[in-house]
């Protein structure tokens, strides 16, 4: 805890007090004679022993020291204990010089009588004076080298440990000199006393001279301490005005950092001006550019002959693949043969077309939809696996062939719909009225939608088109299947067309109203026409999900290696279009992983849907190019014959069948012609 000046000031004005008491106690207790039993070495011995004691109790007293004398404190090396300890030393040495003289002044008492060495005698008193002012300086020295607020501390405990032995002495010295009859040697002791006693004039003028030395150090304590005020009060100045300088310099140096600020704004300033003339350049370059690589960017749409071409020629190898299953379809054959054999003849046959590099890349071309072999109540998607081959067709069994094609992402799809039989030489002999007037109405449904499908027209009219003719056959469209606008890359477009309109009742169960839309010209459309006996409700099968879409515009993070790698292979091989999981090379983690993927969106399912059972089922698909001259059917085969029925379209349904019918016999005909004349030449 820190002292005020004013506590210290009271504190040293009781030093000279003090003082007093302690010479006088010392001073009785250093020259007290000893008692009958004690000679006088004896008496120096307790007289060194008690400044040895006042001595440790100055050692061991806890001082607060001022800051200069931290390092020593409570140590044998504080200024204050070696000058206690370096003084009790040399009273120590006097006395017993003292006793000495004691000794030999006894032994001439008895020689000689009295004489020299009394009490006394002035060098007795010299060294006596001697032992007083040595006394002293157990006091009055520590001064010079201690902090004053330490020193009443020290001179309390000391004079109380003085007082408490000159108690003592001053008892036995009073016991002794009353108790025991004195000898001469006592007597002359006592006179001695008695003569130091009667020169206390002279001690007080040496305490007096102490109290003058007490007092000089006690005003330079005082100034002392003014001093260090006076140097705090300056060095307080000197700080404020450090403070004051420091708040000048930071707001210069805020100033400066303004000023740089504003350099390092105008320079940006200047640098975005000039970034921004620069950018505006490159942009009209770019734009430039641009509009150069427009004027020669790839049509993609029908308005291109190379895709039309493109367009044709897909469309020929889809028919080609969608025959050769056709024929082969008969009792025995087993789904995944079927679905493995038009994929190969897909990939075949266009590898055959369009190798050249284009811009140093090869030209992308094969399977556009997976082939699927969808069986009797099974509507459409089934794709099997290899590891789960179902049982082999049967005769009479009604199969769905689907599948797709693509040459540089125009793509041309069909489906078609048959009845097994023994061979492909013997077709069946009979087929279900109910299953040959299914079939019979989607495929005329196919031929008039594709009809209704040309520029201006909207896809209301199509839908009205197909419910009227499934109305006129007594059979329900399968409400989930859509005709879809196909572009390139692209299978199913935003254009859609439903089979029909759904009811209150369909948008309740979550089926949603089709947007509606107008066709133009240029564009191409699959129409996908499915047809059942049953309500037209598809139920989820059994039957495992094989074929799946990357959806492009997802992305996710997947935690399983094995989905890794199914999203790894589907953005290398399918980065748009549908495919199997027959189509990767680990069938085995390919379906350990498609499942977080599809979880995640990342790929859009097609399921394999199928009606209730004993429903007969048919499903039907062509590709139309919307062309100048017309829309042009480029894919689909003619309705097997021995699909029958008694029933007869409607009016406008029957026209426009007739006029389909009428332009394919000329087309024929037109064509047999060059057929004929090639033969000629």
């Amino acid at each position: 805890m820190k002292m005020s000046s004013h506590d210290c000031h009271k504190k040293v004005a009781l030093i000279p007090i003090m003082i007093r008491v302690a010479h006088m106690l010392l001073l009785v207790s250093i020259c007290s004679p000893a008692d009958d039993h004690v000679n006088a070495f004896t008496f120096t011995t307790t007289t060194t022993t008690r400044i040895a004691t006042t001595t440790t109790t100055l050692r061991s007293f806890p001082f607060a020291v001022s800051p200069l004398h931290k390092s020593c404190a409570r140590t044998s090396t504080h200024p204050i204990v070696t000058t206690a300890t370096a003084t009790a030393t040399t009273i120590t040495t006097h006395l017993s010089a003292t006793s000495d003289d004691n000794n030999n002044e006894q032994e001439g008492d008895e020689d000689e009588g009295a004489g020299e060495g009394k009490p006394g005698d002035p060098i007795k008193k010299a060294r006596y004076y001697n032992i007083l002012k040595l006394a002293k300086s157990i006091i009055v020295k520590p001064i010079s080298t201690v902090a004053p607020q330490n020193i009443a501390n020290l001179l309390t405990d000391a004079t109380v440990n003085a007082v408490d032995l000159a108690k003592e002495e001053v008892a036995t010295k009073v016991s002794n000199t009353y108790t025991t009859p004195t000898t001469p040697t006592q007597t002359s002791r006592i006179d001695a006393t008695i003569n130091l006693l009667q020169n206390q004039a002279t001690i007080e003028s040496d305490a007096t001279v102490a109290l003058d030395a007490l007092t000089l150090a006690q005003t330079a304590a005082v100034d002392a301490f003014s001093t260090a005020e006076a140097q705090i009060i300056e060095t307080e100045a000197i700080l404020t005005q450090l403070k004051a300088d420091l708040a000048v310099s930071r707001l210069e140096v805020m100033e400066a950092i303004g000023d740089a600020e504003r350099a390092v704004e105008e320079a940006g300033g200047r640098a975005r001006s000039m970034e921004r003339a620069v950018l505006t350049n490159v942009l009209r370059e770019d734009d430039a550019a641009q509009e150069e690589e427009e004027e020669e960017e790839e049509v993609t749409d029908l308005s291109n002959s190379d895709v039309c071409t493109k367009y044709q020629e897909a469309s020929k190898i889809a028919n080609l693949a969608l025959t050769g299953l056709v024929s082969i379809c008969i009792a025995g054959a087993k789904i995944i043969d079927l679905c493995q054999f038009g994929t190969a003849v897909i990939e075949n046959q266009t590898g055959k077309l369009y190798n050249k590099k284009v811009n140093g890349m090869a030209i992308e071309k094969g399977v556009s939809f997976p082939v699927c072999i969808s069986v009797n109540e099974v509507i459409c998607n089934h794709s099997p696996l290899s590891s789960e081959e179902l049982a082999p067709l049967k005769v009479g069994d009604v199969v769905k062939i689907d599948l797709g094609c693509h040459i540089d992402g125009y793509i041309a799809v069909a489906a078609h719909t048959l009845v097994v039989s023994e061979s492909a030489d013997s077709p069946p002999e009979s087929v279900d009225p109910e299953l040959a007037n299914a079939a019979v109405a989607a495929y005329n449904a196919m031929l008039v939608a594709a009809s209704a499908i040309r520029a201006g027209n909207k896809n209301n009219e199509v839908t009205e088109v197909v419910e009227r003719v499934a109305s006129n056959y007594g059979v329900n469209p399968i409400a989930t299947v859509r005709m879809h606008q196909m572009k390139r890359f692209v299978i199913d477009g935003v254009k859609e067309v439903a089979l029909k309109e759904p009811t209150p009742e369909d948008i309740d169960d979550g089926e949603e109203k089709v947007p509606e839309c107008t066709f133009e010209q240029a564009e191409v459309y699959a129409i996908d026409v499915a047809m059942t006996t049953g309500d037209g409700k598809v139920r989820p099968a059994d039957l495992r999900t094989t074929v799946f879409k990357r959806n492009v515009e997802a992305n996710y993070r997947l935690k399983m290696k094995a989905s890794r790698y199914v999203l790894s292979e589907v953005d290398k091989k399918f980065p748009t279009l549908p495919f199997t999981l027959r189509h990767f090379d680990d069938e085995r983690t390919a379906k350990m992983g498609i499942t977080e993927c599809v979880s995640h969106g990342l790929l859009t399912p097609y399921p394999s849907l199928h009606e209730k059972a004993e429903s007969k089922v048919v499903h039907f698909k062509c590709t139309v190019l919307l062309l100048p001259s017309g829309t042009s059917r480029v894919t689909g085969l003619p309705l097997p014959s021995y699909f029958k029925t008694d029933k007869e379209p409607d009016e406008a349904t029957a026209a426009v069948l007739t006029e389909i019918a009428d332009k394919a016999a000329k087309k024929a005909k037109k064509k047999a012609s060059k057929k004929k004349k090639k033969k000629a030449t």
